[in-house]
């Protein structure tokens, strides 16, 4: 198991940062896979972390570095991550008060890390609600179309599983 001292002796410089984000995106190089980033942000950096194929261990076990227990409870987080140099991928991620490392050991590719400049992202746009005339459902509706599509998802993955 890795620790602070230990990464700070093999060379590694220890920053703090922030989640602002995580994406679970489909590969656009592979349209079978689904990918996993955390977008971290610090005092005049970001970064992504991750980008791996959505693998349930790694998740929780980032979770249980981060301290949460749902996936959306990772935004805002403050963490702590390793970097040795720029044209090295960030395969360290920490908790920010105790020594517990997550470490990536099936980084990205080596390169230019990607910057993420939040300043010039687009802005968020606001959907309108729906027009007066639009039936709303009710809750027994709701729970209804609930059912029906965790039933359907179930069927799928049963006929995909006897394909395979």
């Amino acid at each position: 198991m890795v620790n602070t001292n230990q990464l700070m002796q093999e060379g590694y410089t220890i920053l703090n940062g922030q989640v602002m984000n995580y994406v679970i995106a489909m590969n656009p190089e592979n349209v079978e896979e689904v990918l996993f980033t955390l977008i971290l942000q610090g005092d005049q950096w970001s970064c992504r972390f991750g980008n791996f194929s959505v693998d349930s261990k790694k998740i929780a076990k980032i979770m249980q570095v981060m301290g949460v227990t749902v996936l959306d409870e990772c935004k805002d987080k403050t963490v702590r991550i390793a970097v040795k140099d720029i044209d090295t991928p960030i395969i360290h991620l920490g908790h920010i008060i105790y020594d517990n490392w997550y470490v990536d050991e099936e980084p990205v590719e080596e390169g230019e890390p990607e910057v993420i400049d939040f300043d010039s992202m687009p802005e968020i746009e606001v959907l309108e609600p729906a027009d007066e005339g639009a039936e709303e459902l009710s809750e027994e509706e709701l729970e209804e179309l609930a059912d029906s599509i965790a039933e359907y998802n179930t069927i799928n993955l049963s006929n995909e599983e006897e394909g395979d």
